[in-house]
């Protein structure tokens, strides 16, 4: 499952009905324990932006998985400016505290 298009199917789910939503980003949790599929899913577009979304909706599971999700893929940089342009600040925010080098090094790029 950690071909690209597969997973890129899962995340255009994000965008369907609140179960198959539900089903999707429970499924993308999952899926984020194998490093080579957290790498992927923040390069996907649009999936960091359907994520915030999803952790800002009425839905409370698919809100909290969306959390949990963001959460693990925060540790990239990368990704974690990507929340930050969707509206989802607080990883951002950790980072700028943390004052890490690397982290600045990314903004600067």
């Amino acid at each position: 499952m950690t071909n690209i298009e597969l997973l890129s199917a899962v995340v255009k789910s994000l965008t369907r009905d609140t179960e198959e939503r539900r089903e999707s980003v429970g499924l993308l949790l999952e899926l984020s324990d194998l490093p080579a599929v957290r790498r992927k899913i923040g390069r996907i577009q649009g999936c960091i932006v359907m994520l915030v979304s999803i952790l800002n909706g009425v839905d409370p599971v698919a809100s909290r998985d969306a959390a949990k999700l963001l959460d693990i893929l925060s540790n990239n940089t990368q990704n974690a400016l990507l929340m930050a342009e969707a509206g989802y600040f607080g990883p951002l925010v950790q980072y700028l505290n943390k004052g890490d080098a690397s982290f600045f090094n990314t903004l600067l790029l």
